[in-house]
């Protein structure tokens, strides 16, 4: 994909707005040709899609509970898993023909993972208390995370704002449109 094509993922369903996927573009496409991506918070999937069609070597794993979508109800309203969400998001990434999407359902806080990743991508609980639970389950693995949603004003419940106060001494945080880069600081310089 070159930087040109980012605009077919720009659309009224898709949670990536212009300007966040050039952002995105211009640290991935950097990385090597092979790796991994873990994104948590898979929603309709058209995150998913883009990483996948922005890194078709890599394996891009994603994760979701497919209950409420965070506290905005209008997408996913059930407080439970709803197989329906589940399925509509696979037969939207099925539809697309990508082999290399690793669809997981499961909450994020308490899915076992041990694996290196070189991006993770954070756009499930937005809540203060979510977000570290996250943050702190899989930066230990990653070597950059972005964190969606940091600058949506008028979000209810998105305390992204509030969680890179927490971990700006240890962190460079870098913002654009409405996603963070996340990476760590060199302590020696």
């Amino acid at each position: 994909m070159t930087k040109d094509e980012i605009s077919i993922f720009i659309n009224d369903r898709a949670a990536i707005y212009p300007g966040d996927a050039e952002f995105m573009y211009d640290t991935i496409s950097k990385l090597p040709d092979v790796g991994n991506l873990l994104e948590i918070g898979t929603g309709y999937g058209h995150s998913a899609v883009f990483f996948s069609q922005l890194k078709p070597g890599w394996t891009i794993y994603t994760v979701d509970g497919y209950g409420e979508y965070g506290t905005v109800p209008q997408f996913f309203k059930h407080k439970e898993f709803s197989a329906q969400g589940f399925i509509d998001t696979k037969s939207y990434l099925n539809s697309r023909g990508l082999l290399n999407i690793v669809q997981i359902v499961g909450n994020s806080n308490t899915l076992e993972w041990n694996y290196p990743v070189d991006v993770v991508f954070l756009d499930g609980d937005h809540t203060l208390h979510g977000l570290t639970d996250d943050f702190e389950h899989y930066s230990p693995f990653a070597k950059v995370i972005f964190i969606h949603d940091y600058d949506f004003k008028g979000m209810e419940g998105n305390e992204v704002m509030e969680f890179l106060d927490t971990i700006k001494d240890d962190w460079k945080i870098e913002g654009f449109c409405h996603t963070a880069k996340v990476t760590r600081k060199d302590k020696n310089g």
